[in-house]
């Protein structure tokens, strides 16, 4: 199509959509005076159980973990959650920081899928098989 790369384009249009939403989302929050640490906390339960699932191993591609796994890790998370509170940290950086676990979680799930793939693709070149 007139020499277009299709997904640069597409993904510079998600980005910049993404990006002129939360413009506007922070002017309408400064015009309408609404902007307050404690709204985010009526998401906090479902960021909640994603984060205790990832803890206790589940993967976010799939095929991996289980109930027990994310037991223990809802039970880490909580510990994480009283020690917070233990130490009078204020409300806006106790929703942010499981937020930023959530983040670093993701990045070691995504680092050990790739380590996964390359251990893997190495066997397979071993043992003569063509890897497409």
């Amino acid at each position: 199509l007139c020499g277009l790369n299709i997904k640069k384009t597409r993904g510079i249009l998600f980005v910049s959509q993404g990006v002129m939403s939360a413009i506007a989302a922070l002017m309408w929050g400064c015009f309408r005076k609404q902007a307050s640490p404690y709204m985010f906390t009526a998401a906090l339960p479902h960021m909640q159980a994603m984060i205790a699932a990832m803890l206790g191993g589940v993967s976010m591609l799939g095929g991996a973990g289980g109930m027990g796994g994310a037991a223990i890790g809802l039970v880490l998370l909580k510990v994480f959650y009283s020690g917070l509170l233990a130490l009078d940290v204020p409300t806006y950086v106790t929703v942010a920081l499981p937020g930023i676990l959530l983040v670093i979680a993701l990045f070691m799930d995504n680092l050990n899928a790739m380590r996964m793939r390359r251990i893997l693709m190495a066997a397979a070149i071993r043992q003569g098989v063509a890897a497409k």
